[in-house]
C-alpha cells in the first residue's frame, strides 16, 4: 500500500468583487398576467407574463429550480400533485434580470381514479355481492351508490348482502384526502 498526503493550502487565496448595476439602466418590471387557479384539479399550468420593458427577455423557474429562458405563454404539463411555486423574472438586454421575480404559488389537488378490480359474476344467484375497489391514491376512501341511491360510504368490506332477486347497478367513487 502507497501512503499518500494531501496537502491544502490554508488560508485559502481569495479574490472578492461587486457587479453593479450600469447607473443609466432601469431593471425591468415582471408580472404574472394569468395563471393556474389555486387549487386546482389540473396537472397542466399555463402562464402568461409580461415586463414593463419591451426588450425584455424571461427566466423561469418551477419550485425553487435554476431559472431557464422562457416565453409568455409558458404550459407546464404533468404538474404533481401537492403545493408548487412559479417563478419569473425579466431580464434587461445588459443580461440583468429583474431583482424581485414575479411568483405564482398554487396547489394541484389531482381527481382521483376509480377502479372495480373485481365483482359478483353477470348473472348469479347469489344475493351476496362482493366488490374489490382500487384507486390510482393509494389514501382514497370510496363511496358507493347501489341501484341509483345517493352516494355514501361504501362497505369496508366490500360486501353487499342480501339483494333482492332483479339486476343491480353499483356506482363507485373515490374520495382523495383533500375531499
Amino acid at each position: 500500500s502507497t501512503n499518500r498526503f494531501l496537502l491544502v493550502e490554508e488560508p485559502p487565496a481569495v479574490f472578492e468583487w461587486t457587479v453593479e448595476v450600469p447607473a443609466d439602466t432601469e431593471l425591468p418590471d415582471t408580472t404574472i398576467d394569468s395563471g393556474p387557479l389555486d387549487p386546482t384539479t389540473d396537472a397542466t399550468a399555463l402562464f402568461t407574463f409580461s415586463a414593463d420593458q419591451f426588450n425584455a427577455t424571461f427566466e423561469c423557474s418551477l419550485d425553487s429550480a435554476p431559472f431557464e429562458a422562457c416565453e409568455s405563454p409558458t404550459t407546464l404539463n404533468n404538474v404533481a400533485e401537492g403545493e408548487h411555486t412559479f417563478a419569473v423574472r425579466a431580464v434587461h438586454p445588459v443580461g440583468i434580470p429583474d431583482q424581485s421575480p414575479a411568483v405564482h404559488e398554487w396547489t394541484v389537488d389531482l381527481v382521483p381514479e376509480t377502479f372495480i378490480d373485481s365483482g359478483p359474476p353477470s348473472q348469479t344467484v347469489n344475493p351476496n355481492a362482493l366488490f374489490v375497489l382500487r384507486s390510482n391514491e393509494g389514501f382514497a376512501s370510496f363511496e358507493c351508490a347501489l341501484d341509483g341511491t345517493a352516494y355514501s360510504s361504501c362497505p369496508s368490506d366490500g360486501q353487499f348482502l342480501d339483494l333482492l332477486p332483479g339486476s343491480h347497478v353499483l356506482r363507485v367513487r373515490a374520495v382523495d384526502q383533500g375531499g
